[in-house]
């Protein structure tokens, strides 16, 4: 009983810093996409269309992410808001040269918990195509398998070895693990809200 008690205060109490993480978020997001789009402005005028497009992809990604302070998010909205995110980091890497963002109809309006795609996409981004010297893709798909919303992230670049691979899954399958890495959190806030 007290493991449970225990378990339960840590949850509440994990489900409340994520939610002041939140609201610490939209302190001013009208101020940041106001910037965003004068920034826009003065790059339209002056010709700099790449500037222009890499800023309204980071508009994209915020607003997704601020997502008006709400956990939870259409499925469709998040994998479009990776477009941003995918846009800025060609920029970045040379050799991301291609990516594909796939929505099902019938997964569009599902409810996913915010946030938890753009870290999977980084990694597949920084450690699969960044890594590599050879051009590569990312794709991202999501859709419904035996009434289960299924979310992939896959990647052509350098791969990893299976020991690596192994340590991960092992690390991501711990309990009460916690860390830095963009993974992780992703299940752990999934555990908590599920």
């Amino acid at each position: 009983t007290q493991q449970l008690i225990h378990e339960l205060y840590a949850s509440r109490l994990s489900r409340r810093e994520s939610e002041l993480k939140v609201l610490q978020s939209q302190i001013n997001p009208h101020f940041l996409y106001n910037t965003l789009d004068t920034i826009n402005w003065i790059a339209r005028a002056n010709g700099v269309e790449e500037i222009s497009r890499i800023v309204r992809g980071l508009s994209t990604l915020y607003r997704a992410s601020f997502n008006r302070g709400r956990e939870y998010i259409e499925c469709g909205e998040m994998v479009r808001s990776m477009e941003g995110y995918l846009l800025i980091e060609r920029y970045r890497y040379k050799n991301l040269v291609d990516y594909r963002l796939e929505v099902a109809p019938e997964a569009a309006s599902w409810l996913v918990l915010n946030l938890v795609l753009q870290p999977l996409v980084e990694n597949a981004v920084i450690h699969g195509i960044g890594g590599s010297e050879r051009p590569g893709r990312v794709v991202v798909v999501a859709g419904i398998e035996n009434e289960v919303l299924r979310l992939a992230v896959e990647d052509d670049g350098i791969g990893m070895p299976a020991g690596k691979l192994a340590l991960i899954r092992e690390g991501l399958a711990a309990e009460g693990e916690d860390g830095d890495s963009g993974m992780r959190n992703v299940q752990r806030r999934i555990r908590i809200f599920y």
